[in-house]
């Protein structure tokens, strides 16, 4: 997000007893569009961002009164200023001096004299992120209420409620409802041969409700910021970081309203399915990285179905793949990435996940 793209520009507070650094990172700062509060004194600094808060502090380290660390600390205590970025500025390069600094909750450090081009990439950075933060944060505010509002005293009846909501998350992604109904499928099909083959102890009921939940299984993706959900490309190492949060943005959205609904057993599953359908048999997925049985069977189920569909699916950076492909990659994976009890399963119902992808490439 450039500060041409902002619909008002960022305020930056400049805190340093030097007039003539003030004033040099002053018109730098102007020039480039932002508002830009100077400051020699530390203690009027705090006075008066403590009450009007910037986007983003500019703060030098050794000045009389409160330095620079004594001011980030007391920033930083107050909840107002946990998502502001703090850059310290200053002519030390001493590594322990930086390391102190971010200690104590700054975001960055650049040293004097400056690089014009390097200081501007950096606030930038910083703001751009600080951005994504509060976008994240305002997201999953708005998704936890709507749960909460939406799921008092869920019974069958209101189950169609629940997937509206994961529907939320699928239709921001380039997948449809449709994807929810297979998966679904999916799931039922590979309960089914666990309970026919006397696996892992599974029961009706059990194997209907995950087949229910797994509607949920990508609803944190409500919180992640458009410029990564859908980026019509292949994401770059620290996107990828943001997308994965989803997994636990998802539970921690869902647990939070089944605290206070625990007779709900499709929020218990959904809460399981949602933080560990990308969780890896071998111990190499995410976000918890658990390995073998103790990854909940749900989220073992969903990851063999979610993952065949999405081979199946076209994508901005893959084709539609045929089936036989998708069933030579699962298999391939078994022992790996999937439980192998249930590549099995997979390998027994192969036919019926082909006729369920056949039969409903489109929304039901």
């Amino acid at each position: 997000m450039t500060e041409i793209q902002r619909a008002i520009p960022a305020r930056i507070a400049v805190v340093d007893d030097s007039r003539s650094i003030t004033l040099y990172l002053s018109n730098l700062l102007t020039s480039k569009g932002y508002i830009v509060l100077e400051f020699t004194d530390s203690e009027e600094a705090l006075i008066k961002i403590t009450h009007d808060a910037p986007d983003l502090v500019l703060l030098d380290i050794h000045m009389p009164k409160l330095n620079g660390y004594e001011l980030c600390s007391r920033l930083k205590s107050m909840p107002a200023f946990k998502q502001i970025p703090i850059i310290f500025v200053s002519t030390e390069h001493d590594k322990d001096i930086k390391v102190k600094g971010f200690s104590l909750g700054a975001q960055d450090y650049i040293t004097k004299p400056f690089e014009k081009e390097e200081l501007l990439a950096r606030v930038e950075t910083h703001l751009h992120l600080a951005d994504l933060q509060k976008e994240q944060a305002a997201i999953s505010n708005r998704l936890a209420r709507l749960v909460a509002g939406q799921v008092d005293e869920i019974s069958y009846a209101q189950l169609g409620t629940i997937k509206a909501l994961a529907k939320l998350a699928e239709y921001r992604d380039e997948d449809t409802g449709a994807h929810l109904f297979r998966v679904a499928e999916y799931c039922r099909t590979l309960g089914n041969w666990l309970l026919e083959n006397k696996q892992y102890s599974v029961t009706r009921e059990f194997i209907h409700t995950v087949a229910e939940a797994s509607a949920l299984h990508d609803i944190g993706k409500v919180a992640i910021p458009d410029a990564v959900l859908l980026k019509p490309g292949k994401l770059t190492p620290e996107e990828f970081e943001i997308m994965k949060t989803h997994s636990a943005m998802g539970a921690k959205t869902l647990k939070s309203v089944n605290a206070t609904h625990t007779h709900n057993r499709y929020l218990s599953l959904g809460t399981d399915i949602a933080l560990s359908h990308h969780e890896k048999w071998n111990g190499e997925g995410y976000p918890l990285k658990l390995s073998g049985k103790k990854i909940p069977l749900c989220g073992r189920i969903v990851a063999v179905a979610d993952v065949y569909d999405a081979l199946r699916s076209k994508r901005v950076y893959k084709p539609e793949f045929p089936h036989q492909k998708a069933y030579d990659i699962i298999v391939k994976d078994s022992g790996t990435h999937f439980d192998p009890v249930l590549v099995d399963a997979f390998k027994d119902s192969a036919a019926a996940f082909d006729k369920i992808w056949e039969k409903f490439k489109e929304e039901p």
